[in-house]
């Protein structure tokens, strides 16, 4: 349910849009997880502590912390469309 985790930024899937590869870091929510201690159950009921990103990729430099992100696709076609993550 796309209300159920109110994300600004959707990215939207129009009828015969073809596209192979979309830059999802302007549609990401995330999360970072300096310890990598934060479980599914607990991400699921941490919605004030998702950060929008401020720039346009996703870039976090190197460090030792678990990220979790988050976006949103719908998809207005009458197609399925597959896609790989």
């Amino acid at each position: 349910d796309m209300n159920e985790h109110p994300i600004e930024k959707v990215l939207v899937i129009q009828e015969n849009e073809q596209f192979e590869q979309v830059d999802l870091s302007k549609y990401c929510d995330y999360i970072e997880d300096p310890n990598g201690v934060i479980g599914l159950n607990e991400i699921q009921s941490e919605e004030n502590k998702w950060q929008k990103k401020t720039k346009h990729k996703m870039n976090f430099g190197f460090n030792n912390s678990y990220f979790w992100i988050r976006f949103s696709i719908h998809n207005k076609s009458s197609e399925n469309f597959r896609s790989i993550f």
